[in-house]
């Protein structure tokens, strides 16, 4: 019945739309408009058309047009010279408003209906009159024209949706508005809403088992990286990394889970939970045994990734507001650290021991300088200046020093300076990590020989008992140096004991020690990792795959997936479809 008259690019306007529009009288032929016009033009032409010959399309007189009916005996048409009944535009005035018209196709005659200034359109010929849409109250209502005595007459008084998609079949005309359908007949002038069933089994609204690996948002592992947990679809599962099974610790229905972190002593893990409408910091047992306990109450706007200090005794979490907040577990009192006027503050972390905080904070110039926080003092120092862009600062795991990326490579070549990690020393009384290496021989003496440590057989402290003792920050520019790796794109620095972990721009997962001052690969295709709190393994995303691995250089690539094929969860349909609503 309808074709495609050229072949390559569609029209830049959408496409060849066919519209039926009517019968003809005797039911043989169809009133269609298409869009048989030279390339990239938007009105349509009128065609009669012969269901059982499309072939032998009848093209009218008519150049184009939009919504139109054929008069009771075929030989009129009524039209709107413009097509503009897809465009929701409210009352428009301007040279696309729409007219309703009478062509005669015998005489080849044209007669205006309407001459208001807004919008009239859809018409309808029922009998001696023609019914059309028409704003010049304000909103979209049905009006008739009576053809004997030209009057004018409006037949529906809605006031707060507009009547939109009318369309006639015999006597009645049935309209959209405010989402329900409605009928008008002709006859008796009664309007009518139409109650609509539709009888179904509903099986899309059945509860539902189903694997939800697939819709994983967030990751974390425990201290000793024997599990790893997840956040996906709204719930937190935790997963082994060899032996055990997969447990769902929140199981709700109706409401989301996001963002969930180990803490340091493995006993619990954080997420961001709706309470009261809100996403609030909540605190469920590792295992799931054990009462949810929501850390914060009353928050004015989305919190952003909580993180855990070393000691598990705070948190630190920014908010859409650009401000970054530090958060007692035990009493749930937040600190305001900062915030900042151009940016969200995003990159932040704590110091060994955890009285420190380091973050980065948007300039007027929109560059990012890095600071610090005391959390004992309540006092922030500046370490860096908006003349570089510095970003993803963390201390150090002896407290020492902080490392960063910075583009600080000047080269007027590029669209963006090559990043650098940096790594700057805190205080004025430590050395730099990187200062230069003069071999010379030492002789012996009886006094040079070693004593044996206090500290052998004692176990390693443990990063929480790890003090930064003094932070200057005049002076600090002048005590950092650029780690000795070649220049590209840095991201996701983790601090480690004697060095740092990376990800560069082709994704490889690299280490950088300062024992020997060499860059390691660890492992390739890597989308996003954590290192666990215990320092000894990480899980690590790569495709659409989990590993957990030991952290070192040359791991095997592919081993340590973790097995997700029985992430699975009960879904409630209805309660999720509200969920995501007000969630929106």
């Amino acid at each position: 019945m309808t074709y495609y008259p050229d072949v390559g690019m569609m029209p830049p306007r959408g496409g060849y739309d066919y519209i039926v529009w009517d019968w003809t009288p005797d039911g043989k032929k169809l009133l269609v408009r298409c869009n048989r016009t030279p390339y990239g033009k938007r009105m349509g032409k009128y065609y009669l058309i012969d269901p059982f010959h499309e072939a032998l399309a009848q093209p009218l007189q008519i150049p184009e047009g939009g919504p139109a009916t054929l008069s009771p005996d075929g030989k009129k048409i009524a039209y709107d010279i413009k097509s503009r009944e897809f465009r929701n535009w409210k009352r428009y005035r301007a040279g696309r408003a729409q007219d309703v018209w009478i062509y005669d196709l015998e005489k080849n005659e044209i007669t205006q209906v309407t001459k208001f200034a807004g919008t009239d359109n859809f018409p309808m010929w029922i009998g001696n009159e023609i019914y059309f849409t028409s704003d010049k109250d304000m909103t979209l209502n049905l009006f008739k024209y009576d053809i004997s005595t030209k009057k004018v007459t409006k037949v529906t008084n809605f006031t707060d949706y507009d009547v939109l998609w009318p369309s006639r079949g015999g006597n009645r005309i049935v309209y959209e508005n405010g989402g329900y359908l409605y009928y008008y007949d002709v006859s008796s002038g009664k309007n009518q809403q139409i109650h609509v069933e539709l009888g179904s089994d509903k099986p899309y609204v059945r509860p539902i088992y189903k694997n939800v690996s697939k819709y994983i948002e967030s990751f974390t592992i425990s201290p000793s990286g024997v599990r790893a947990a997840f956040g996906a679809r709204g719930d937190v599962f935790t997963v082994p990394a060899e032996h055990g099974i997969i447990h769902n610790i929140t199981q709700t229905d109706g409401t989301r889970e996001m963002d969930v972190e180990w803490s340091p002593d493995g006993r619990y893990i954080s997420f961001l939970g709706e309470a009261d409408g809100e996403y609030e910091i909540m605190l469920i047992p590792h295992d799931g045994k054990g009462k949810v306990k929501q850390l914060t109450s009353g928050s004015d706007s989305w919190i952003i990734h909580p993180v855990w200090s070393p000691d598990g005794k705070s948190m630190a979490y920014s908010d859409k507001k650009n401000r970054l907040f530090v958060l007692s577990v035990k009493t749930g009192k937040k600190t305001l650290v900062d915030r900042c006027e151009y940016n969200s503050i995003d990159n932040y972390s704590f110091s060994p021991g955890g009285k420190w905080i380091c973050y980065t904070k948007t300039d007027p110039n929109y560059m990012t300088s890095i600071w610090v926080y005391s959390i004992e003092k309540a006092d922030k120092m500046r370490l860096t200046t908006d003349f570089t862009d510095d970003r993803e600062p963390v201390f150090s795991k002896d407290g020492k020093y902080i490392y960063f990326v910075s583009s600080r490579d000047f080269d007027f070549s590029r669209r963006r300076f090559k990043d650098r990690i940096y790594v700057g020393v805190l205080s004025e009384e430590t050395p730099s990590p990187l200062a230069p290496i003069d071999d010379e021989e030492k002789p012996k003496t009886a006094e040079s020989k070693e004593k044996p440590s206090k500290e052998k057989g004692k176990k390693g402290s443990e990063e929480s008992g790890v003090v930064v003792k003094k932070i200057d920050a005049e002076g600090f520019a002048d005590r950092v140096v650029a780690l000795p790796v070649e220049p590209g794109r840095y991201y996701g620095l983790t601090a480690i004991d004697g060095g740092v972990v990376y990800l560069n721009g082709d994704k490889e997962l690299k280490m950088f020690k300062f024992d020997d001052r060499k860059e390691k690969l660890i492992v390739k295709d890597v989308a996003n990792y954590e290192v666990a709190s215990g320092g000894k393994k990480f899980v690590y995303r790569s495709g659409k795959d989990y590993f957990i691995s030991d952290l070192r250089p040359s791991i095997e690539a592919g081993k340590g997936k973790l097995d997700l094929s029985k992430m699975v969860m009960r879904i409630d349909p209805r309660k999720e479809w509200r969920q995501i609503y007000f969630d929106a």
